[in-house]
């Protein structure tokens, strides 16, 4: 790493910090109007986290495009998952609460965050889960908040849309709720490492590896495409791979 990246890097990690510090304050100093007035602080939440997503990709030198409309909340959305980048693009253009696994809840710094965020934690590996998550996303629909779940549920490495599981579809399924969709892509300036070496969360990498890697890019545009109209089935497995395909049509295979 050039002296010149280690000084960008230094720069937008004290730039992303210093912003999420100050709108997870923000935050917590609303949380207490959910009991006086559930849907105005469901409004400022989406708004705190529209800001903070938007504020990091400022500091982290990210050059959002957002194509078709952004649903309004409440909100069930699926997109494909390809960076921890994705969290704040997805924040920028809907303010939504994100579905991630359990271990991120612990993690020093970052865990307290996603806390403040209302983020749902899921732990894979126990089959029990499903049905807890379920109902937390259901009550956080019912508080007027858009929800956010990658069905990969893990990021793909190679940048393709791997099969989207059906189990925490359950909740839009019970309720006869249409679902949302997104595909989200990047692309480095010409010169730069490409996006699987420089973006994509290698199987490799430490967060804070992967992290590293991204913030030494001049720059990085992120483009978000919004599906023309949500997707509703009675069937959670056909309507996974509906989304599937759905999300898949919408990425560009020059990028």
């Amino acid at each position: 790493m050039t002296l010149r990246e280690k000084m960008r890097v230094t720069r937008r990690a004290a730039g992303i910090a210093a912003w999420t510090f100050l709108l997870v304050a923000a935050r917590i100093a609303v949380r207490p109007w959910a009991r006086i007035s559930p849907a105005r602080e469901a409004a400022w939440r989406s708004a705190l986290l529209r800001a903070w997503g938007r504020g990091l990709l400022a500091c982290g030198g990210v050059q959002l495009r957002v194509r078709g409309m952004p649903p309004h909340a409440p909100f069930f959305l699926v997109s494909n998952h390809l960076s921890s980048v994705d969290q704040p693009v997805l924040a920028a253009a809907t303010g939504c609460v994100f579905v991630s696994r359990a271990d991120v809840a612990r993690w020093p710094a970052l865990g307290f965050v996603v806390r403040a965020a209302d983020t749902v934690f899921i732990d894979r590996s126990d089959l029990r889960e499903t049905l807890r998550v379920n109902a937390e996303l259901g009550k956080r629909l019912d508080r007027g908040y858009g929800i956010h779940v990658f069905p990969e549920s893990r990021i793909s490495v190679d940048g393709t849309v791997k099969a989207f599981r059906p189990a925490l579809l359950e909740t839009a399924v019970a309720r006869g709720m249409p679902v949302h969709y997104a595909a989200i892509q990047y692309r480095t300036p010409d010169g730069s490492p490409s996006v699987r070496d420089s973006v994509i969360w290698g199987p490799e990498q430490t967060f804070a590896q992967s992290m590293g890697a991204f913030l030494r890019l001049p720059y990085c545009e992120a483009t978000l495409v919004f599906g023309p109209a949500p997707i509703q089935d009675a069937d959670r497995k056909r309507l996974a791979q509906t989304l599937h395909d759905a999300v898949a049509a919408q990425l560009d295979p020059a990028q």
